[in-house]
């Protein structure tokens, strides 16, 4: 078991494709917990349409930053003992594509 956090923030341009990424990989026994960090922009939208038991959604309603919303996800969120940490912030970088 792993768990995945993802921080974006106005990301529109690359979260589908970021999520469909880790979502396709050939380990599926993971779950994904995905932290907004108040965007602005139609990233919460998209998140909304991802329909996956293994993905969580947390949405902020301030931008607390980056170590913040990972702290937060990993203190409230993850039960693995094996955490890996992934950000998306809209056109500074697509999120990689991963081999887990």
């Amino acid at each position: 078991m792993l768990d995945v956090i993802l921080c974006a923030y106005n990301s529109e341009d690359t979260i589908k494709d970021c999520v469909n990424s880790i979502l396709n990989q050939t380990l599926k026994d993971f779950s994904l917990y995905i932290f907004d960090d108040s965007s602005t922009d139609k990233t919460l939208k998209l998140l909304s349409e991802v329909h996956d038991s293994r993905v969580t959604i947390i949405s902020s309603k301030v931008n607390v930053g980056t170590y913040a919303a990972k702290n937060f996800v990993f203190k409230n969120f993850c039960k693995s003992p094996y955490v890996a940490l992934l950000l998306n912030f809209g056109r500074m970088g697509l999120c990689p594509t991963l081999s887990l």
